[in-house]
C-alpha cells in the first residue's frame, strides 16, 4: 500500500467508563442540535467544562501523540485541543458526511452503545477511481474499497487525520 490512511484504534473501557457519567450529566441538559441529534458541538462552556477535567485532556494528548508517532509524524507545536464535545445519536438519527477543517486530528470515543448501533463509515477521499476506467474486482480488498464501516464496541477509541471524510448512517435501534 503506497498511500494508506491509518485509523488509530484502542479499547479502554476503564477510561470511557470514567468519562461516561460526566457525558451523561451534560447530555441530560442538552437539546437536539440543528443537525438533528443531541450534541454539544460548538458549545464553549461545555468544551471548557470537559477540558477542566485535566485527566481527560492528558489522556487525549497521550493517545494523540502515540497515534502520530505510530504513523511516522510528530506535532510541529504543542498539541492544542480545539474542540471537545459529547454527542448522542438515537434511533432514526444520523450524522452526515463531514471532515474537520482547521484540525490535525479527529477522534471518537464510544462511551456506551446499543447492540444495533450504526457503524462509523470512513470514506476514501480520492474520487478519481470512478473516472479513470478501473472496474472493481469481485473480490473485496482493503485497496479497492471506497468506504469502510467500523462497528464500535463500548470502550473503543478511534483517532484519524481530520481530513478523512466520515459519517454515521441512520441508527436502526435506540
Amino acid at each position: 500500500n503506497i498511500f494508506p490512511t491509518p485509523i488509530g484504534y484502542l479499547s479502554d473501557v476503564g477510561f470511557t467508563n470514567k468519562v461516561l457519567p460526566i457525558a451523561e450529566e451534560i447530555l441530560k441538559r442538552t437539546g437536539k442540535h440543528r443537525w438533528g441529534y443531541t450534541t454539544t458541538f460548538g458549545d464553549e462552556k461545555i468544551r471548557e467544562q470537559l477540558k477542566s477535567h485535566t485527566w481527560i485532556v492528558d489522556y487525549i494528548n497521550k493517545i494523540s501523540n502515540n497515534y502520530v508517532d505510530k504513523i511516522g509524524f510528530k506535532f510541529k507545536d504543542q498539541i492544542k485541543i480545539q474542540s471537545l464535545f459529547v454527542s448522542r445519536i438515537n434511533n432514526e438519527e444520523h450524522h452526515g458526511r463531514h471532515t474537520h477543517p482547521n484540525a490535525i486530528l479527529s477522534g471518537v470515543m464510544y462511551l456506551s452503545r446499543t447492540p444495533k448501533c450504526s457503524p462509523i463509515v470512513f470514506e476514501d477521499p480520492r474520487s478519481v477511481r470512478p473516472f479513470n476506467g478501473l472496474l472493481r474486482d469481485d473480490k473485496m480488498y482493503t485497496t479497492n474499497q471506497d468506504m469502510v464501516d467500523f462497528y464500535p464496541k463500548q470502550g473503543d477509541i478511534l483517532l484519524f487525520e481530520a481530513w478523512v471524510p466520515h459519517q454515521v448512517p441512520k441508527i436502526s435501534d435506540q
